[in-house]
């Protein structure tokens, strides 16, 4: 199973898909995320609310660079590999889960993106 942008798991064998880090950061009232390889930022109340709303984030961004034709170009800047589902790391092929709480209250996640 696959986290993935929406939640659910993905087990088809077509699609091309991305690989997004969000780094999550602790604040005194919410989180502030950050997609790190577009080099996004949103916020939330919560870890719930500031996943989903970086997710939002992304999906806007992505859906705007592929209306403009830019996606590929951007990509390539942005160093961000693109695969097919077949291609999919291995350690990301699994549920992907938070991971530990460093000194500076944040944490990470993976998320697998269709494009």
């Amino acid at each position: 199973m696959i986290r993935t942008a929406v939640g659910t798991a993905i087990n088809k064998k077509s699609g091309i898909f991305i690989i997004i880090t969000s780094i999550f950061k602790k604040e005194d009232n919410g989180y502030v995320v950050k997609s790190d390889e577009l080099d996004i930022y949103s916020q939330g109340d919560t870890v719930e609310e500031a996943e989903k709303n970086i997710l939002d984030a992304v999906k806007v961004f992505l859906n705007s660079i592929e209306a403009m034709n830019l996606r590929d170009d951007i990509f390539k800047e942005k160093n961000i590999k693109v695969y097919k589902y077949k291609e999919i790391p291995k350690e990301e092929n699994e549920t992907i889960s938070i991971s530990a709480i460093n000194e500076e209250n944040s944490f990470y996640r993976k998320t697998l993106i269709a494009i």
